[in-house]
């Protein structure tokens, strides 16, 4: 069944995609491309772990980071509705890191092995956006739409220490030997505020929130095949990717 959803809302995201494309031919407003950069404040919940008998992950040990630089490149479309509204589409493509890290003891020797997580998320977000000028160059701006994102796993690093702390192993690099990656989808909220700096520039601030309801990772909550190999017996697989953003653009329009 969740593969199923999956599908299905992909296919949607790609219908719309495409719609949004062909709508483009007909459009006679104001087209804008721009750059973004900001922060993200990361909402992920724990990953899904898995592992052997004698590994236990230690309580209240995962940690997520809790700020992330964000970079974007930002196109939209812009028509006016009357003198104070305008109506628009607009799309972002951006990048961020991720990082987390947990312990896991060996119920044998008791030493206690750190892994930590660096991954890049790529995500998309588009969707439609009402306007509403309080002069002729100031405007205000919420909108909604879909969001989709690749979590790609980059590297991993682990160190093992002993019950008297003292540090006995480390590996600077572990491989994805399973799930090079996790695809997810789900919606976006924003506010914003765009000046136009003349007839060709213009800044704006945008305040964002991601939420993703289904996440490939979640394929793999109860069985290893799906999952990411950390070593040493433990597995993995990521939660769906929540975030809320801020960060400003700079850009021209025409």
């Amino acid at each position: 069944m969740k593969k199923i959803l999956f599908v299905a809302t992909l296919l949607i995201s790609l219908t719309v995609g495409k719609a949004s494309a062909q709508f483009l031919m007909f459009w006679d407003g104001d087209m804008r491309f721009g750059l973004s950069a900001g922060l993200s404040i990361p909402m992920a919940s724990m990953p899904s772990f898995e592992c052997s008998e004698t590994m236990k992950m230690v309580d209240g040990s995962y940690h997520h980071n809790w700020l992330a630089p964000s970079f974007k490149l930002y196109s939209g479309m812009e028509k006016e509705l009357s003198d104070d509204i305008a109506f628009g589409f607009q799309t972002w493509l951006g990048l961020t890191k991720n990082k987390w890290n947990v312990d896991f003891e060996n119920q044998n020797t008791k030493d206690v092995t750190t892994f930590k997580v660096n991954s890049s998320v790529l995500d998309v977000c588009e969707g439609l956006y009402l306007a509403y000028y309080l002069t002729d160059e100031l405007s205000i701006t919420a909108g909604a739409g879909i969001a989709e994102y690749i979590n790609f796993h980059g590297n991993a690093s682990s160190i093992t220490c002993n019950s008297s702390g003292t540090q006995i192993a480390s590996v600077d690099k572990i491989k994805s030997s399973r799930s090079p990656f996790s695809l997810g989808v789900g919606y976006m909220v924003n506010l914003g505020t765009t000046y136009n700096l003349s007839d060709v520039f213009f800044v704006g601030a945008n305040l964002m929130y991601q939420s993703s309801f289904f996440s490939l990772g979640s394929l793999g909550e109860n069985d290893v095949f799906f999952m990411n190999s950390l070593g040493q017996g433990v597995y993995y697989s990521d939660a769906p990717v929540n975030s809320l953003q801020l960060f400003a653009t700079i850009g021209f329009r025409w």
